[in-house]
């Protein structure tokens, strides 16, 4: 016989700490006696970079604020653009009452008669396409598309010109999407109930709303466990009162100034250090890339060969004579600086190298040094090269998956090359 009774504050703790966590957001909004204990417990997200302008991505479901046009007479004929944004979210920028960005760049006064020049080129070239038929048909159906959305910006111009009311109200919504239906990305129509929406009268700046939406998922928590987070402008919006944890971190370093003190007082990285930190341009002088377990470069930082951490990784288009170069150049300044054991530096270019060539090289510009060569089973190319570098330590250049690696091991320590 099933019991009745509520489940205790216990229990709920329980319960709440194996739910999903779409629906522990739910049960947080719709249950205010839950909500101070469903924010205590830790809360897992795969990816988010709490940027304003972008889809909030909680595990199973995609939170997404924007503004959208609705018309006020529903056999209005809309045009694909602003239908293509009503069905995915919305505009994610601010915009006048006339659906125009508010933005001093946009538009200017003289920009009415290039428009209506506009206008009549595209004319022209439908009249000319029209005589091409049938051959012309799919760029003469593009060309329809374009007038028709040339036409709604004259328009909506001719409207604000004359202080009319325009025939659409804006809104704001909230999307929540499914992760599921991204798959079939763009989604052409939500309307098979999977999809929710909310909408209120757009009359506050997105940014706001948007500010929102990321303190009422996130502000207040004890922890939050991030498996992914990336850091790219200075339009991220941190909750305030919560502390996160996260295990890869991907930031632009020249901005990073910009938001150090909101990324310094959320991030608990000196006490869980990040997995990897992923860089560009230059390599960030900062405790957060100290304690990172690994960096990752995509390119190489502004100040190479010359690198602090002692495990990197840089990867990139690197065609055969720049990337046999730069390694080269990273292996002359390990030697000459005596680099410390345990340093492990590793290279990926996304095009095809020759590896005999670079173990070739390396080896004739350190034939002195050059201590073992270690041969590929079929014998077709050396798979490793080490070179003494103190009385104690060795440094081994050696492929393995795909990527050379240079790192210093202990001397006489085994080859780890990789396996044919």
């Amino acid at each position: 016989m099933s019991s009745k009774r509520p489940l205790s504050y216990p229990n709920w703790e329980c319960v709440i700490k194996y739910m999903n966590s779409d629906a522990r957001v739910l049960l947080s909004q719709h249950c205010p006696e839950l909500r101070r204990l469903e924010k205590s417990i830790p809360l897992k997200v795969r990816y988010f970079n709490f940027r304003c302008q972008q889809a909030i991505f909680l595990n199973d479901s995609v939170y997404q604020v924007g503004i959208i046009s609705q018309y006020h007479d529903e056999k209005y004929i809309i045009t694909d653009d602003i239908q293509y944004h009503n069905n995915n979210g919305g505009l994610t920028h601010d915009v006048d009452k006339y659906g125009f960005p508010v933005a001093p760049w946009y538009f200017r006064r003289d920009d009415d008669n290039n428009l209506q020049k506009q206008k009549k080129e595209i004319q022209n070239r439908i009249e000319q396409l029209k005589e091409q038929l049938p051959g012309s048909a799919d760029v003469l159906e593009n060309a329809v598309k374009e007038l028709k959305h040339l036409n709604n910006i004259i328009f909506r111009r001719d409207l604000q010109s004359k202080n009319l009311e325009p025939p659409f109200t804006h809104y704001l919504q909230l999307t929540i999407i499914p992760m599921s239906l991204l798959a079939n990305y763009p989604i052409t129509s939500r309307i098979n109930g999977t999809t929710r929406t909310e909408r209120l009268v757009y009359e506050q700046p997105l940014e706001n709303a948007q500010k929102y939406l990321i303190d009422k998922l996130f502000g207040g928590r004890s922890q939050i466990f991030v498996g992914h987070m990336g850091l790219s402008d200075n339009d991220h919006h941190f909750p305030m009162g919560s502390l996160l944890r996260v295990q890869n971190l991907t930031i632009g370093s020249r901005s990073f100034v910009q938001y150090q003190d909101k990324v310094e007082s959320v991030l608990e990285y000196k006490n869980y250090p990040l997995e990897t930190l992923s860089l560009t341009g230059e390599e960030l002088n900062h405790p957060i890339a100290e304690t990172a377990k690994k960096l990752l470069f995509t390119g190489l930082p502004s100040g190479f060969p010359v690198i602090r951490h002692g495990n990197v990784e840089f990867s990139g288009y690197f065609d055969s004579g720049y990337f046999t170069t730069s390694v080269q150049q990273l292996v002359q300044h390990m030697l000459s600086i005596k680099t410390r054991i345990g340093v492990c530096y590793a290279f990926i270019s996304f095009f095809k190298i020759k590896k005999t060539e670079l173990i070739e090289k390396i080896k004739e510009t350190h034939e002195e040094q050059v201590k073992l060569v270690v041969k590929t089973r079929n014998d077709t190319f050396s798979s490793c090269v080490v070179l003494q570098l103190t009385e104690t330590s060795d440094l081994f250049v050696y492929w393995a998956n795909g990527t050379i690696k240079i790192e210093v091991l202990p001397s006489g320590s085994p080859v780890p090359i990789e396996n044919d």
